[in-house]
């Protein structure tokens, strides 16, 4: 059993992952973000599949990035030219871009934050776009998209919303009086939008809170649902099962390439 005297490592902030391995496992919660243990399970398998998947995640986010920097689609689809799923994905984004907008002026790869509970709670969002009085957050899947009842539950939602709500303002420059996120699944083009207003924040508040809480009062014990072990890294620790025969698809690789981490990636904006 671990006793919670705890160290954070240096400029610890929570984000929706590290609050969401804290609700499905505490001690995956520990181990990955009190004691920075490496993994020593693979996600799935085949390997080769699930790491092929995982870098085209990534590529993809990196090229409408790009995109959204002033780099044109004709030249990152040529660069996706090795990839016939990736450069069907950039036409997808393409579309689905279009159709939303037209928009002022968007924020690629941008980083905001806000304070629950004398802690910081750091949102890294793909794009924050706006359009007159509304500023959207739009994320975008490349593997499998929740039922919507759950994804309003996932810590993700609950922590980008409570973050825009509080900080769009200061980055338009603004006043602004609709706020909205919508995940966008890639590879079917199927979207979720969640909305916020004054009667939602004080949930959010109230359940961001009570999980730093649980974090600060915990004995980092295992998780009693087994199954949330399935595609756990620190499964092999845990003596709880092998490597899963899956389909890149069945899991969401983008809990594992993604990282919170936003000091890993130069080029995202704090305020």
């Amino acid at each position: 059993m671990v006793t919670n005297s705890l160290q954070f490592p240096p400029d610890f902030h929570y984000t929706q992952s590290r609050l969401q391995d804290f609700v499905e496992c505490p001690r995956r919660f520990y181990l990955a973000h009190i004691q920075n243990q490496r993994w020593p399970s693979p996600l799935a398998e085949p390997q080769s599949d699930v790491e092929q998947a995982l870098d085209r995640g990534a590529r993809f986010h990196q090229m409408v990035q790009r995109h959204q920097l002033g780099m044109s689609l004709e030249t990152l689809q040529t660069g996706a030219a090795d990839d016939a799923t990736l450069g069907i994905w950039l036409r997808r984004y393409q579309e689905i871009f279009t159709t939303l907008g037209p928009f002022e002026k968007t924020w690629p790869e941008v980083s905001l934050s806000t304070t629950v509970a004398d802690f910081s709670v750091l949102a890294k969002f793909d794009l924050i776009t706006v359009q007159g009085n509304r500023v959207m957050a739009l994320d975008w899947k490349t593997g499998r998209l929740p039922d919507p009842v759950r994804l309003g539950q996932r810590m993700q939602t609950v922590v980008y919303l409570l973050v825009l709500y509080h900080e769009a303002t200061r980055l338009v420059g603004r006043s602004v009086e609709k706020m909205a996120l919508q995940y966008v699944q890639i590879p079917t083009g199927d979207t979720r939008l969640f909305t916020v207003d004054n009667h939602s924040i004080p949930l959010y508040e109230s359940q961001i809170r009570s999980v730093i809480e649980a974090v600060h009062h915990s004995d980092f014990t295992l998780t009693e649902d087994v199954t949330r072990c399935r595609f756990c890294l620190y499964r092999g620790l845990c003596g709880r099962g092998q490597s899963p025969l899956v389909t890149p698809e069945e899991a969401n690789l983008e809990d594992y390439w993604d990282s919170d981490d936003v000091e890993s990636n130069p080029t995202a904006v704090e305020f």
